[in-house]
């Protein structure tokens, strides 16, 4: 539980750097060497939201968070495409700004503990 908790934190952090990182107005350039920069620069999110999913259905399964099984694989969608959205800027603001507060809502949750 104490690594899951770890691992959810350090999410719940990546969010404001994935924001700072879609508010960068640097120019996209979608060529090869962008693409292994993104690659490289994403490789620890999608490896802790790989680890975060596995985790939390087991917990979940468990009954031991607070969070169904539908709502971690509709978060862990929506973090891989943060992510991306956060490079390639290809959303609009707002619906950018829709999936980070949903992510975050779901990551807090999953850290609440289930004491019944």
């Amino acid at each position: 539980m104490l690594e899951f908790q770890n691992i959810t934190e350090r999410l719940i952090q990546a969010l404001p750097e994935l924001e700072e990182t879609y508010r960068d107005e640097e120019k996209v350039e979608r060529n090869r060497e962008f693409f292994e920069h993104v690659r490289v620069a994403t490789e620890e999110y999608f490896a802790l939201l790989d680890a975060w999913e596995k985790s939390a259905h087991i917990l979940s399964k468990e009954g031991r968070i607070l969070v169904f099984p539908q709502q971690i694989d509709a978060t862990k969608e929506n973090m891989q495409a943060l992510i991306m959205h956060s490079y390639y800027k290809d959303v609009r603001k707002r619906k950018y700004m829709e999936i980070l507060q949903a992510c975050h809502y779901i990551f807090t949750q999953s850290l609440e503990v289930d004491e019944s």
